[in-house]
């Protein structure tokens, strides 16, 4: 068959069929147009935008605002609370400076009774080994008397030194203990120091490194006294002295200061004095009681 005689091709033209289709042009008041509509989209939604993130600034703010009023509220609190008790703590602060002098006062004192329980006390005791008071000396010869310290406290005594001092006294007088010296050692005053009895008084020092608990230390004193130029002379027990001494009208006076430290370093003091007839037996005299005494430490 032709193509002549195909009646669906009979109107086609074919150059018509091939062509493209014509595009559709803009104008440019539509471009415009489209442009402003699409500026103006643009600047509704900036604003919101904007007004949102202002919002939230805000909103931040408040809340920032609130929790730093809460803050201050409650550190304000608390600060009252710190005002009060530092208010009672000053308050409280003598009574606590009270009780912590009494807790220093106790502990100090608990260390005191032990030193005291656990101190050494030297005692005196005239006669030498026996225990009474005689003694024995040889007429013409310097009057010597045995003497003995015993330790009767718990710890060795340390460093003991101590001055004696012999004397025969008439019968009825006191014996020769100085006035400043009985006055010196009174009742809770201190004692003379050792310097007074080694440079003012004649007497037998005694000197011992160590005393241990219940242990004697045996010495003999002898009469001294002061000559010329300051010397120590001991004169001899004469036979008048013996007589006398014998028939009641004299006695024997010992008395003097011995000086020690404990264990702890703590310095002690004893003083002693002693009156005795020929028999050994004890003299009671006012001067010599208020003479002796020992230490508290």
């Amino acid at each position: 068959m032709n193509d002549t005689e195909n009646p669906d091709h009979e109107d086609r033209d074919p150059n018509t069929d091939s062509k493209p289709p014509v595009p559709v042009f803009e104008s440019h008041n539509q471009r415009v147009l489209r442009k402003a509509n699409s500026h103006r989209a643009v600047k509704d939604k900036e604003p919101a935008e904007r007004r949102i993130r202002e919002w939230l600034q805000i909103a931040t703010n408040v809340t920032l605002v609130i929790v730093g009023i809460f803050a201050v509220c409650i550190y304000g609190g608390q600060l009252k609370v710190m005002r009060g008790q530092l208010g009672e703590i000053v308050k409280q602060y003598p009574e606590v400076q009270k009780q912590a002098k009494a807790s220093q006062d106790s502990v100090a004192e608990v260390e005191r009774q032990t030193r005291l329980d656990q101190r050494p006390w030297i005692k005196f005791q005239s006669g030498g080994p026996s225990p009474d008071r005689s003694f024995a000396s040889a007429i013409g010869q310097p009057l010597r008397v045995p003497i003995r310290f015993i330790n009767i406290g718990k710890t060795a005594a340390l460093r003991v030194k101590g001055m004696i001092i012999v004397e025969i006294v008439p019968m009825g007088k006191d014996p020769p203990i100085p006035n400043d010296i009985a006055a010196i050692t009174a009742e809770g005053q201190a004692s003379p120091p050792r310097s007074y009895f080694i440079k003012k008084i004649p007497g037998t020092q005694y000197e011992s490194s160590i005393v241990y608990p219940g242990d004697p230390a045996d010495t003999i004193a002898i009469r001294s006294k002061f000559i010329a130029n300051g010397r120590i002379d001991n004169p001899p027990f004469t036979l008048e002295e013996a007589k006398s001494f014998q028939g009641g009208k004299l006695y024997l006076a010992i008395w003097g200061e011995i000086w020690y430290f404990d264990i702890f370093g703590i310095e002690h003091w004893t003083k002693f004095c002693s009156l005795a007839n020929s028999g050994g037996n004890p003299i009671e005299g006012e001067k010599c009681a208020k003479f002796g005494g020992v230490d508290n430490n």
